[in-house]
């Protein structure tokens, strides 16, 4: 008993450590800011863009995402159904699985190309470790202690499973909602699985701290405007200059001492460039000296 206890404790525990950094990620992600990530993902996203001749700056209408969505969906279904129907004779079906009949094969596509999540994940690597299946091997026929012939099934498990569990589709692999001993051997595997299905859903609860920010600027007649950018500096200093604005008020950074030097420090860099712009800094409390208390 003292041992689910301590599982379900560490759960929560790590669940509310994921909680903060990823929401602040996404948060950063969605308003088009710079991420850790920026180096490695976004020159693959402007190649993207430059492809499909997206313009990333527009903004998508209704119309113009409507079109979009039903668009994709449909390329992404005749993809699936093409597989589908001719699997049989396409590379990499070691156990030689005949392609599925048309209505099987359109009643599949369908289910995937309306609830299916793409993305691949590094997770899989955690979940193969701890001894999911992952390979392409065809299903293995063995003898059991009582003689009788066991299917024992084999395949991509481990990087379907991370997909299915940061995705909350379900079913998974072998169908069993990850109750299966190939999806889910150990306490490890169980532990990674449940916090990848909470993940994402926790995170955006952080988005809450900003909305309430918004709030209280409104409440003291201030208004609040979202922009969109690559860099906050450069942003601050564009909207100063286009706005005319004559005062700037920052907060000081949380950063540590030690960060601020090696990542250089956003303060002093607006500082620097602004001109004829008086800024004000916002000291943090929880670096603030203490106050001497009177004897």
């Amino acid at each position: 008993m003292s041992f689910g206890i301590l599982q379900i404790v560490l759960y929560l525990v790590l669940l509310a450590l994921i909680a903060k950094p990823l929401g602040s990620y996404m948060a950063h992600v969605y308003r088009g800011e710079r991420t850790f990530m920026h180096p490695v993902l976004r020159p693959v996203e402007r190649f993207i863009y430059r492809v499909c001749a997206v313009d990333e700056q527009r903004e998508m209408g209704l119309r113009g995402y409507t079109v979009s969505l039903l668009v994709f969906n449909f390329v992404v279904l005749l993809f699936i159904y093409a597989v589908l129907r001719l699997q049989g004779v396409l590379p990499l079906n070691p156990a030689h699985i005949p392609g599925m009949n048309s209505w099987d094969a359109f009643n599949t596509a369908v289910s995937f190309a309306t609830n299916t999540n793409w993305q691949a994940v590094i997770g899989a690597l955690l979940l193969v470790s701890q001894g999911v299946v992952q390979n392409l091997d065809a299903p293995t026929q063995v003898k059991t202690l009582q003689g009788a012939a066991q299917v024992i099934g084999q395949g991509p498990v481990a990087s379907q499973e991370i997909i299915k569990e940061l995705g909350t589709n379900g079913g998974g692999f072998f169908n069993a909602n990850s109750a299966h001993p190939f999806e889910n051997p150990t306490p490890l595997t169980n532990l990674i699985e449940m916090l990848a299905i909470l993940a994402i859903p926790v995170a955006f609860t952080c988005r809450r701290e900003v909305e309430q920010l918004f709030e209280l600027a409104e409440e003291l007649g201030g208004k609040s405007v979202e922009v969109e950018g690559d860099g906050v500096v450069e942003e601050v200093l564009r909207f100063a200059q286009e706005h005319r604005i004559t005062f700037i008020v920052l907060g000081q950074s949380r950063r540590s001492r030690r960060s601020e030097v090696v990542r250089g420090s956003r303060i002093a860099h607006i500082i620097r460039e602004v001109d004829h712009i008086d800024v004000l800094v916002v000291a943090d409390p929880s670096k603030s000296p203490p106050v001497p208390s009177e004897a």
